[in-house]
């Protein structure tokens, strides 16, 4: 057999590797922003990140006992609040629970948490230049709707708001025709 030029070179073989096991792993994993943290770090509070973790899920209709690790990820800084991983027992958990996410914001408890997909450095990066996209999109053409459909922007006119018709007052209308015709007109029907 012969040789060709190029050798293989075993660092890029185990960087594709870790890579692909990486971005498996991060498959099963759900970002929780803005869920609220307490003071002191203890089996207590653990406790109670999983509590409310499991109170998101059930909220969202998913099953809690699918719920395989949580959390924080960060390092602890006052006056922010560290984003929780949650890692699930499957992948299609983690895509009920991000398709059913808007359902939060409807909440009373749980408005100002936002649920979105682990994702890498520069992902992140990537995602993060969309919506800054996104958002000026939105301010140049208020009479468009915008939105992100994976690394897209996608535009949708905005629909024309129904004209409400003054609702109509069914026994208000009988009573002015009874009163208009006569009494006696509606008895003999």
């Amino acid at each position: 057999c012969e040789k060709s030029g190029s050798t293989v070179n075993p660092h890029k073989i185990k960087e594709a590797v870790k890579s692909a096991v990486s971005e498996e792993d991060r498959l099963n994993n759900v970002m929780l922003f803005g869920l609220k943290e307490l003071e002191e770090e203890d089996d207590v509070h653990d406790a109670e990140d999983e509590g409310m973790v499991e109170e998101i899920v059930r909220e969202l209709n998913v099953s809690p006992n699918l719920v395989a690790e949580i959390e924080r990820v960060g390092e602890r800084k006052d006056g922010f609040i560290r984003p929780m991983k949650v890692r699930m027992a499957r992948k299609d958990c983690v895509l009920e629970l991000l398709a059913r996410a808007r359902r939060l914001k409807d909440t009373v408890k749980y408005s100002s948490v936002f649920l979105a997909p682990d994702r890498t450095r520069e992902e992140r990066s990537a995602h993060k230049e969309r919506v800054e996209a996104l958002k000026k999109h939105r301010e140049e053409f208020p009479d468009c709707m915008f939105y992100l459909k994976g690394d897209r922007i996608c535009e949708k006119p905005r629909t024309v708001t129904q004209v409400s018709w003054p609702s109509i007052d069914y026994f208000g209308v009988y009573l002015t025709f009874v009163l208009w015709c006569g009494f006696d007109i509606c008895l003999r029907a």
